[in-house]
């Protein structure tokens, strides 16, 4: 009785974390805006660019020392690129160096430094999800 109760618990988690992992999938790339600079971002944005493909994704506005974790689907391989402009009115665009797909459920961390200095990370693409439901907690 103890054993069967205990492979079944252990068979629940299993399945809970297996869903997980499709779940996650299911949400796409996650994107994270870092504004570690002095000075709110304003009109920021990030664009997506790939063959015939074109997206822009409007973001709220990021005060200073905060941080935006988006999901997004684009819909083909894209180039990523952040804009925002900052508190001189000054307009600064930075894209990453790799691609992001539409079934890809990575991670990309643009990082936003003191004078409009951004830091992008390459973007990671696992072919399965192993961080199942981790990947949705900062």
């Amino acid at each position: 009785m103890l054993k069967t109760r205990l492979l079944l618990i252990i068979f629940g988690i299993f399945l809970v974390y297996a869903l997980g992992i499709f779940m996650r999938r299911a949400y796409g790339v996650c994107l994270v805006i870092k504004n570690d600079g002095g000075e709110p971002l304003q009109e920021v944005a990030l664009k997506f660019e790939g063959w015939n493909y074109r997206y822009a994704l409007a973001v709220p506005d990021l005060p200073k020392s905060h941080r935006k974790r988006l999901f997004v689907k684009p819909g083909r391989k894209s180039h990523v690129t952040l804009e925002f402009t900052d508190s001189r009115k000054v307009r600064h665009a930075e894209t990453a160096e790799d691609y992001v797909f539409g079934n890809d459920c990575g991670k990309l961390i643009f990082t936003v430094h003191a004078a409009g200095a951004v830091e992008a990370t390459i973007p990671t693409h696992p072919e399965i999800c192993w961080d199942s439901w981790f990947g949705f907690i900062d």
